[in-house]
């Protein structure tokens, strides 16, 4: 006997970014591309330090640097420490590497942004 599986609603493209700040905060910002146009983007944030995690969704964002610059200004205005690094793990599907850095760049962030861990 064999099971089948079917997808009965459509996926999302996602765009994942990992962030760590200077105090060890781990976060993951998901941005997903929506059928009306918009996004939505969650923020995981994950303090292994006092093993507290939580998810922050910021829906119906008009853009992907919109949505990206509303995720950094969560993390930059809710949690304490610098952030110290960024990568794209599975490439930039939505936002360069060149538009984070420029958002990072005028909220006064100089980090330098990695895709695929280089």
């Amino acid at each position: 006997m064999s099971n089948t599986v079917f997808q009965t609603y459509p996926s999302n493209i996602i765009h994942d970014i990992y962030l760590r700040n200077s105090v060890g905060d781990f976060f993951n910002i998901i941005i997903s591309e929506m059928a009306n146009g918009a996004c939505n983007v969650d923020v995981i944030s994950r303090r292994p330090q006092d093993n507290i995690s939580s998810i922050n969704n910021f829906n119906n964002q008009k853009s992907y640097t919109g949505a990206f610059d509303t995720a950094i200004e969560f993390i930059k205005t809710c949690f304490k420490g610098a952030i110290t690094d960024i990568d794209n793990p599975c490439n930039t599907p939505f936002i360069s590497k060149t538009d984070q850095e420029v958002i990072l760049s005028r909220k006064g962030i100089n980090v330098t942004v990695t895709v695929n861990g280089k």
